[in-house]
Protein backbone atom coordinates (compact mmCIF):
# COMPACT_ATOMS: atom_id res chain seq x y z
CA UNK A 1 0.00 0.00 0.00
CA UNK A 2 0.88 3.35 -0.47
CA UNK A 3 2.88 5.70 2.59
CA UNK A 4 1.60 9.25 3.45
CA UNK A 5 4.66 11.56 3.94
CA UNK A 6 6.00 12.99 6.95
CA UNK A 7 4.28 16.12 8.17
CA UNK A 8 5.73 19.68 7.72
CA UNK A 9 9.27 19.90 9.84
CA UNK A 10 7.82 23.14 11.25
CA UNK A 11 4.46 21.27 12.73
CA UNK A 12 1.17 23.38 13.46
CA UNK A 13 3.57 26.31 12.08
CA UNK A 14 4.06 24.62 8.58
CA UNK A 15 0.18 23.42 7.97
CA UNK A 16 -0.74 25.09 4.67
CA UNK A 17 -2.29 23.62 1.73
CA UNK A 18 0.75 22.34 0.02
CA UNK A 19 0.49 20.22 2.76
CA UNK A 20 -2.43 18.96 2.61
CA UNK A 21 -1.96 18.40 -0.84
CA UNK A 22 1.53 16.65 -0.86
CA UNK A 23 0.27 14.33 1.85
CA UNK A 24 -3.01 13.39 0.33
CA UNK A 25 -0.76 13.16 -3.32
CA UNK A 26 1.20 10.62 -1.31
CA UNK A 27 -1.80 8.76 -0.29
CA UNK A 28 -3.29 7.55 -3.24
CA UNK A 29 -0.29 7.49 -4.87
CA UNK A 30 0.52 3.44 -5.70
CA UNK A 31 4.25 2.89 -5.67
CA UNK A 32 3.75 -1.24 -6.50
CA UNK A 33 1.03 -0.12 -9.35
CA UNK A 34 3.88 2.28 -10.59
CA UNK A 35 6.87 -0.74 -10.81
CA UNK A 36 3.98 -3.32 -12.13
CA UNK A 37 3.10 -0.71 -15.03
CA UNK A 38 6.66 -1.39 -16.63
CA UNK A 39 6.70 -5.90 -15.98
CA UNK A 40 8.72 -5.01 -13.06
CA UNK A 41 8.29 -7.60 -10.33
CA UNK A 42 7.86 -6.07 -7.33
CA UNK A 43 10.43 -7.53 -4.36
CA UNK A 44 9.09 -4.69 -1.36
CA UNK A 45 6.06 -2.34 -2.05
CA UNK A 46 8.39 0.70 -0.21
CA UNK A 47 8.31 4.70 -1.28
CA UNK A 48 11.41 4.49 -3.48
CA UNK A 49 11.55 7.70 -5.57
CA UNK A 50 9.46 10.08 -3.21
CA UNK A 51 10.45 12.84 -0.27
CA UNK A 52 13.12 13.98 -2.69
CA UNK A 53 14.87 16.86 -1.12
CA UNK A 54 17.50 19.32 -2.96
CA UNK A 55 19.38 22.51 -1.24
CA UNK A 56 18.21 25.86 -3.11
CA UNK A 57 20.64 28.53 -4.01
CA UNK A 58 20.52 31.80 -5.98
CA UNK A 59 23.37 34.19 -6.84
CA UNK A 60 22.92 37.65 -5.16
CA UNK A 61 24.66 40.58 -5.20
CA UNK A 62 28.57 40.43 -6.57
CA UNK A 63 30.17 44.03 -4.99
CA UNK A 64 33.35 46.00 -6.02
CA UNK A 65 36.52 46.70 -3.36
CA UNK A 66 38.58 49.06 -3.51
CA UNK A 67 41.43 46.55 -1.82
CA UNK A 68 43.74 43.78 -3.39
CA UNK A 69 41.44 41.25 -1.19
CA UNK A 70 40.01 39.15 -4.32
CA UNK A 71 41.32 36.94 -7.64
CA UNK A 72 41.27 38.96 -10.95
CA UNK A 73 40.98 37.87 -14.20
CA UNK A 74 44.76 39.49 -14.65
CA UNK A 75 45.66 37.16 -11.40
CA UNK A 76 44.04 33.86 -13.06
CA UNK A 77 45.57 34.21 -15.92
CA UNK A 78 48.97 35.08 -15.23
CA UNK A 79 51.87 32.72 -16.01
CA UNK A 80 53.85 33.38 -12.88
CA UNK A 81 50.57 32.81 -10.52
CA UNK A 82 50.66 29.33 -12.21
CA UNK A 83 53.68 28.74 -11.35
CA UNK A 84 53.47 29.98 -7.94
CA UNK A 85 50.77 27.38 -7.64
CA UNK A 86 52.72 24.58 -9.49
CA UNK A 87 55.65 24.61 -7.17
CA UNK A 88 54.62 25.79 -4.05
CA UNK A 89 51.10 25.47 -3.85
CA UNK A 90 50.48 28.57 -3.17
CA UNK A 91 49.21 32.15 -4.31
CA UNK A 92 46.54 33.60 -6.21
CA UNK A 93 45.60 30.37 -7.60
CA UNK A 94 45.57 28.77 -4.12
CA UNK A 95 42.42 29.92 -3.44
CA UNK A 96 39.14 27.87 -4.19
CA UNK A 97 37.03 31.29 -4.52
CA UNK A 98 34.46 30.28 -1.84
CA UNK A 99 36.53 31.06 1.37
CA UNK A 100 33.69 31.73 3.96
CA UNK A 101 30.40 30.83 4.63
CA UNK A 102 27.73 31.97 7.09
CA UNK A 103 24.58 30.42 8.68
CA UNK A 104 21.65 32.07 10.40
CA UNK A 105 18.28 31.81 10.90
CA UNK A 106 15.31 33.02 8.67
CA UNK A 107 12.61 35.67 10.06
CA UNK A 108 9.82 33.23 8.51
CA UNK A 109 10.93 30.69 10.66
CA UNK A 110 8.85 29.41 13.63
CA UNK A 111 10.33 31.64 16.66
CA UNK A 112 11.32 28.52 18.80
CA UNK A 113 13.29 26.68 16.02
CA UNK A 114 17.21 27.26 16.59
CA UNK A 115 17.70 26.10 13.84
CA UNK A 116 20.02 28.12 11.17
CA UNK A 117 17.40 27.41 7.39
CA UNK A 118 20.06 29.92 5.23
CA UNK A 119 23.79 30.61 4.11
CA UNK A 120 25.50 32.81 2.84
CA UNK A 121 28.63 31.90 0.53
CA UNK A 122 31.31 34.65 0.10
CA UNK A 123 33.54 34.03 -3.60
CA UNK A 124 36.71 36.17 -3.44
CA UNK A 125 36.40 37.19 -7.23
CA UNK A 126 34.10 38.80 -9.80
CA UNK A 127 32.70 35.28 -11.78
CA UNK A 128 31.83 37.08 -15.05
CA UNK A 129 35.35 39.02 -14.79
CA UNK A 130 36.97 35.15 -15.59
CA UNK A 131 37.59 33.68 -18.83
CA UNK A 132 34.73 31.04 -20.08
CA UNK A 133 32.71 31.49 -16.05
CA UNK A 134 30.10 32.37 -18.49
CA UNK A 135 29.86 28.89 -20.45
CA UNK A 136 30.62 26.86 -17.74
CA UNK A 137 28.20 28.20 -15.25
CA UNK A 138 25.48 28.60 -17.79
CA UNK A 139 26.41 24.64 -18.80
CA UNK A 140 26.32 23.61 -14.98
CA UNK A 141 23.17 25.26 -14.26
CA UNK A 142 21.08 25.13 -17.15
CA UNK A 143 20.64 29.02 -17.72
CA UNK A 144 18.66 30.12 -20.60
CA UNK A 145 20.89 32.68 -22.55
CA UNK A 146 18.31 35.35 -21.11
CA UNK A 147 19.50 34.29 -17.54
CA UNK A 148 23.33 33.94 -18.46
CA UNK A 149 23.29 37.72 -19.57
CA UNK A 150 21.20 39.13 -16.54
CA UNK A 151 23.99 37.71 -13.78
CA UNK A 152 27.03 37.88 -16.12
CA UNK A 153 26.78 40.58 -18.63
CA UNK A 154 27.32 43.62 -15.99
CA UNK A 155 30.13 41.50 -14.70
CA UNK A 156 32.23 41.32 -17.98
CA UNK A 157 31.87 45.35 -18.13
CA UNK A 158 34.30 45.27 -15.56
CA UNK A 159 38.14 45.92 -15.98
CA UNK A 160 40.04 42.84 -15.92
CA UNK A 161 42.14 44.26 -12.23
CA UNK A 162 39.02 44.97 -10.62
CA UNK A 163 38.91 43.23 -7.45
CA UNK A 164 35.28 41.96 -6.14
CA UNK A 165 33.21 39.73 -4.27
CA UNK A 166 29.90 37.57 -4.93
CA UNK A 167 27.56 36.89 -2.36
CA UNK A 168 25.39 33.46 -2.58
CA UNK A 169 22.15 32.19 -0.56
CA UNK A 170 20.79 29.11 0.36
CA UNK A 171 18.33 27.53 1.77
CA UNK A 172 19.70 24.92 3.89
CA UNK A 173 15.73 23.10 5.37
CA UNK A 174 13.36 23.46 2.16
CA UNK A 175 9.99 21.89 3.09
CA UNK A 176 9.48 21.60 -1.06
CA UNK A 177 9.36 17.75 -1.57
CA UNK A 178 9.50 16.20 -5.01
CA UNK A 179 9.92 13.19 -6.55
CA UNK A 180 11.47 10.32 -8.77
CA UNK A 181 9.65 8.27 -11.04
CA UNK A 182 10.19 5.58 -13.84
CA UNK A 183 10.26 6.65 -17.48
CA UNK A 184 10.07 2.94 -18.50
CA UNK A 185 11.60 -0.62 -17.23
CA UNK A 186 14.89 -0.16 -18.90
CA UNK A 187 17.46 0.34 -16.77
CA UNK A 188 19.35 3.17 -19.20
CA UNK A 189 16.51 5.12 -19.81
CA UNK A 190 16.93 8.81 -17.70
CA UNK A 191 14.37 8.58 -14.78
CA UNK A 192 11.61 11.48 -14.45
CA UNK A 193 13.26 13.75 -11.81
CA UNK A 194 10.72 16.35 -10.62
CA UNK A 195 12.47 18.27 -7.42
CA UNK A 196 9.01 20.87 -7.62
CA UNK A 197 11.74 23.76 -6.17
CA UNK A 198 9.66 26.33 -4.48
CA UNK A 199 6.86 24.77 -4.20
CA UNK A 200 6.00 25.33 -0.61
CA UNK A 201 5.65 28.71 -0.25
CA UNK A 202 7.77 29.15 3.16
CA UNK A 203 10.66 28.33 0.95
CA UNK A 204 10.01 31.65 -0.78
CA UNK A 205 8.97 33.10 2.63
CA UNK A 206 13.02 32.04 3.57
CA UNK A 207 14.84 32.38 0.84
CA UNK A 208 13.28 36.59 0.97
CA UNK A 209 14.45 36.56 4.88
CA UNK A 210 17.98 35.65 3.40
CA UNK A 211 17.69 38.56 0.47
CA UNK A 212 16.87 41.00 3.00
CA UNK A 213 19.56 39.87 5.39
CA UNK A 214 22.22 39.78 2.96
CA UNK A 215 21.37 43.33 1.74
CA UNK A 216 22.28 44.48 5.37
CA UNK A 217 26.29 43.80 4.07
CA UNK A 218 26.74 46.98 2.17
CA UNK A 219 25.93 49.05 5.38
CA UNK A 220 28.28 46.63 7.97
CA UNK A 221 31.29 48.59 9.03
CA UNK A 222 33.81 45.65 7.62
CA UNK A 223 31.71 46.43 3.79
CA UNK A 224 32.63 49.76 4.44
CA UNK A 225 36.24 49.37 5.25
CA UNK A 226 36.65 47.88 1.71
CA UNK A 227 34.77 50.37 -0.26
CA UNK A 228 32.22 47.50 -1.20
CA UNK A 229 30.01 48.58 -3.99
CA UNK A 230 26.93 46.77 -5.37
CA UNK A 231 27.34 45.60 -9.05
CA UNK A 232 23.61 46.33 -10.76
CA UNK A 233 22.76 48.11 -13.70
CA UNK A 234 19.99 46.77 -14.76
CA UNK A 235 16.41 45.16 -13.87
CA UNK A 236 15.59 41.55 -14.15
CA UNK A 237 14.07 40.73 -17.43
CA UNK A 238 11.10 39.15 -16.51
CA UNK A 239 10.33 41.27 -13.11
CA UNK A 240 11.44 44.72 -14.83
CA UNK A 241 7.26 45.42 -14.84
CA UNK A 242 7.81 45.19 -11.36
CA UNK A 243 8.90 47.96 -8.65
CA UNK A 244 12.53 47.37 -7.85
CA UNK A 245 13.64 45.90 -4.52
CA UNK A 246 9.61 45.23 -3.35
CA UNK A 247 9.23 41.71 -1.98
CA UNK A 248 7.20 41.62 -4.98
CA UNK A 249 10.02 41.94 -7.20
CA UNK A 250 12.10 39.88 -5.07
CA UNK A 251 9.74 36.96 -5.25
CA UNK A 252 9.44 37.25 -9.28
CA UNK A 253 13.36 36.91 -9.00
CA UNK A 254 13.40 33.86 -6.74
CA UNK A 255 10.96 32.27 -8.72
CA UNK A 256 13.09 32.50 -12.05
CA UNK A 257 16.47 32.47 -10.41
CA UNK A 258 16.84 29.83 -7.51
CA UNK A 259 19.32 27.12 -8.36
CA UNK A 260 19.87 23.51 -7.47
CA UNK A 261 22.78 22.96 -4.93
CA UNK A 262 23.12 19.66 -6.59
CA UNK A 263 22.41 18.39 -3.23
CA UNK A 264 19.31 16.14 -3.91
CA UNK A 265 19.09 13.38 -1.13
CA UNK A 266 15.70 11.24 0.74
CA UNK A 267 14.54 9.18 -2.17
CA UNK A 268 15.61 6.16 -0.25
CA UNK A 269 15.04 6.80 3.12
CA UNK A 270 16.99 5.14 6.00
CA UNK A 271 15.15 4.17 9.39
CA UNK A 272 13.81 1.63 11.65
CA UNK A 273 11.18 -0.53 9.83
CA UNK A 274 8.62 0.68 12.32
CA UNK A 275 8.83 3.81 10.18
CA UNK A 276 6.52 2.85 7.23
CA UNK A 277 8.12 5.70 5.49
CA UNK A 278 11.69 3.94 5.17
CA UNK A 279 12.76 2.91 2.56
CA UNK A 280 16.52 0.95 4.42
CA UNK A 281 17.46 -0.12 7.52
CA UNK A 282 20.80 1.37 9.04
CA UNK A 283 22.39 -2.11 7.95
CA UNK A 284 21.00 -1.00 4.15
CA UNK A 285 19.20 -3.84 4.25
Amino acid sequence: MPFPRVHSPNGPHGTSLFWICTELYSILYDFQEHIERFGIKVVADLPVGDNLQDHVLMFLNAYTVNKSISLTIEQAEDTMSLIQYLALGKGPLATNALEAYGFYRSKAQPADDPRRYLQNGLYVNLPGNLSHVHEFMQGIFNLNDEQAEYWWDQYRKQPPNLHGLLVILGLMRAESRGTIRLKSGNPFHPPIIDPRYLSAESDIQHMLSGIREQQKLIHTKTFKAYGAEVIRDKPHPRCKHLEEDTDTYWRCIIKHEALTAYHPTSTCKMGPASDKTTVVDPQLR
